[in-house]
């Protein structure tokens, strides 16, 4: 039952109902926690746009075909089209809110496919997070958080097979899920000078099969609302449908830079 809501509820709704079910959320826990009796809350707000040169390694299958990535660093400049994250951060004393959006779109004609001479992959994968967190303790100028909540995950793949006997063929490999996701960031500030290091892992067969992540970086602040960034991010999906008979086995990683802007 769960994979049929799962792979049809979803199809129906759409992204669009996804973002406004979320965005509805975000609302009720922010207006919840500014409006406690006799507390008067001051909320900090900070945004952080990063552009991330994410490579993808890994395979994907559909029924009987079955194709490996290999997009490294070299491959970038031809092969991404787009690579953004959009982390946004809501902070009042020990309670935090995290959303973030993250839009991939590249491609590869480089991919390889068992008894095909021509491989052509062009994928589109977008990433919505929502995690509400709480900072356990502070050690000097460093502090420790813990984080849970949920991921949607859309991941839209077309696959165009060739040979010199077969016409070619397109395959349309998409599905799209939620997730439950649970982690832990550690961050510090030394002078000018900020560190963060976040790790989540998320899934376990309510979505993906296992899907986690680890990031870190570095950021130099100019201002009290200015933070020049710059880090590196890695991303392991491990998704299987076996209704669909459709399998995404991904690692994304890559530099990433940015700037935050706090409010």
């Amino acid at each position: 039952m769960y994979r049929y809501w799962r792979s049809h509820r979803l199809e129906k709704c759409g992204s669009s109902g996804t973002v406004r079910t979320i965005a509805a959320l975000l609302g009720f826990l922010l207006v919840g926690s500014t409006h406690s009796p006799g507390v008067v809350a001051q909320w900090q707000f900070e945004t952080t746009p990063f552009l991330w040169a994410s490579g993808q390694h890994g395979h994907i299958r559909f029924r009987n075909f079955d194709a490996d990535l290999d997009i490294g660093l070299g491959d970038l400049l031809s092969e991404v089209d787009g690579a953004i994250m959009l982390p946004f951060e809501w902070r009042s004393g020990r309670w935090g809110i995290g959303f973030e959006i993250v839009y991939i779109d590249l491609s590869d004609q480089d991919a390889d496919a068992a008894g095909f001479e021509t491989v052509d992959y062009q994928a589109n994968h977008q990433i919505i997070e929502l995690a509400p967190r709480f900072t356990l303790f502070h050690i000097g100028p460093a502090a420790i958080d813990i984080l849970a909540g949920g991921r949607y995950m859309r991941v839209d793949n077309d696959l165009t097979l060739g040979s010199d006997t077969l016409q070619p063929t397109t395959l349309r490999l998409r599905d799209r899920w939620i997730e439950p996701l649970g982690g832990a960031r550690a961050r510090a500030a030394v002078s000018r000078w900020t560190f963060v290091a976040h790790g989540d892992i998320g899934g376990f067969g309510l979505g993906s099969d296992l899907t986690w992540q680890i990031l870190g970086y570095a950021g130099y602040r100019f201002g009290p609302r200015l933070t020049l960034r710059g880090g590196y991010r890695y991303l392991s999906v491990d998704f299987d449908d076996d209704d669909d008979a459709f399998e995404f086995d991904v690692r994304m990683r890559g530099l990433m830079i940015g700037a935050s802007f706090r409010f």
